[in-house]
């Protein structure tokens, strides 16, 4: 039992590379991942409910390796690798990404017990104060003004923002986990900003994609185009 416990948690440490790249990093987390593996009945393979993929290069190369591995097709490409490398599985872990500034470039993977990987905090309006945890095993979170999705009582918002702010849309935005968390415009369109923590500033509307990461540290500001505003702080999981 102990031994099983052990195998949970490992991690697979690669280190002593020169400088690494999507095809490296893509190597090392899907070993990493296969290596918390333990067998479970009929042989399946078991893992961790999430796991983090940490990766340290050098402070020069953080931005492009944090592009790298939040692009949703690094993500589904790893997913790929370990179902060609598995034969039977039953539920692969949830993913986290991390890419920080380290003496030298390596990639470590970790088993993550823990589920909720980020509690929004709402500044602001009729709900200021309310907190609303965002866990590891989701895919897709709803949220906006009032308890339904849209104008015509359909699907309900996971998270309620506000009931009064109209300038809040019902289908704000949606929280999705790709190779993290991304936030999407819907109808808020052009009156949303992200701060990011680092400093600067993001309107997903201007984006390609309508969308993009949200990250730890990050404000969502909903704004009526003046004075009014209703924001959305992130912090980490263990603020829960």
């Amino acid at each position: 039992m102990l031994d099983s416990l052990r195998g949970l948690y490992r991690s697979l440490v690669h280190t002593g590379t020169a400088s690494l790249d999507r095809a490296s990093i893509l190597t090392e987390a899907t070993q990493g991942i296969l290596s918390l593996g333990t067998f479970g009945e009929r042989g399946s393979h078991v893992f961790p409910s999430g796991v983090t993929v940490r990766v340290a290069v050098a402070e020069g190369k953080v931005d492009g390796i944090r592009r790298i591995v939040e692009n949703p097709s690094f993500d589904r490409e790893l997913i790929a690798d370990l179902r060609n490398r598995l034969v039977a599985f039953e539920e692969f872990p949830a993913r986290r990404y991390v890419v920080v500034a380290g003496e030298s470039d390596g990639v470590e993977v970790l088993g993550d017990p823990k589920t909720v990987v980020f509690v929004l905090v709402v500044e602001g309006g009729d709900r200021d104060g309310a907190r609303f945890a965002v866990e590891n095993v989701r895919a897709t979170w709803r949220m906006g003004r009032g308890p339904t999705h849209d104008d015509h009582g359909g699907l309900p918002n996971d998270f309620v923002l506000t009931e009064t702010a109209r300038f809040v849309s019902r289908a704000a935005a949606v929280l999705r986990y790709d190779a993290g968390l991304h936030l999407d415009v819907k109808e808020q369109g052009a009156a949303l900003v992200i701060h990011r923590a680092g400093g600067g500033q993001e309107r997903p509307y201007h984006t390609p994609r309508g969308s993009c990461p949200l990250l730890v540290g990050d404000v969502v500001e909903f704004n009526d185009g003046r004075q009014a505003q209703v924001r959305v702080r992130c912090l980490p999981g263990d603020a829960s």
